[in-house]
């Protein structure tokens, strides 16, 4: 496989610059002869991660990610969970698509290799279970039950927000029926 360049430093030097190579001999031709010497070993770029942002992140959210070697990407694991999808806008950028996610390692797979960052929180969105009463006026407290009530910005009743909340647990938020 040709070198990418090569500059001729003198009658017993030669500088080249590998491209895509492979392992084997080393061949120098000229208008007058071939020489070759075995030994030489292509060594394969494997991909490294060496940023992402945001840390954290829930289902559907995008993440990048920075590093180099970043061509031939084949997978892309939020801990060990597969992206809903990834695309590599250049060698040293990825975006990616949190799937259903875990927390863990960012991890990229290449058939050149695998780099890992630790690091990524996986956001598990919150799910209500239940709240009582089923129906209520304004003013009236909401008991709402369920899991992952974590960072809660607003509570709504239909498109009308609370007048006020209270986050008691990540299983538990009271709320006051706003005016509707």
């Amino acid at each position: 496989i040709p070198a990418t360049s090569f500059i001729v430093n003198s009658s017993t030097s030669i500088t080249a610059i590998v491209g895509n190579g492979a392992t084997g001999a080393i061949t120098i031709i000229t208008t007058e002869d071939t020489t070759s010497r075995d030994g030489f070993t292509y060594l394969v770029r494997s991909p490294v991660i060496t940023s992402f942002t945001p840390t954290l992140a829930t289902k559907g959210d995008t993440v990048r990610i920075g590093g180099i070697n970043f061509s031939d990407i084949t997978q892309l694991l939020f801990g060990g969970v597969p992206a809903a999808s990834f695309v590599a806008n250049s060698a040293n950028q990825i975006t990616a698509i949190v799937g259903e996610g875990s927390s863990g390692e960012i991890t990229v797979i290449s058939g050149e290799g695998n780099s890992s960052m630790a690091g990524f929180v996986f956001i598990t969105p919150p799910v209500i279970s239940s709240f009582a009463p089923l129906s209520a006026t304004s003013g009236t407290t909401v008991n709402i039950n369920g899991s992952n009530f974590i960072n809660v910005s607003q509570v709504l009743f239909g498109r009308v927000p609370a007048n006020s909340f209270t986050v008691n647990s990540p299983t538990s938020i009271v709320a006051i029926v706003g005016d509707g």
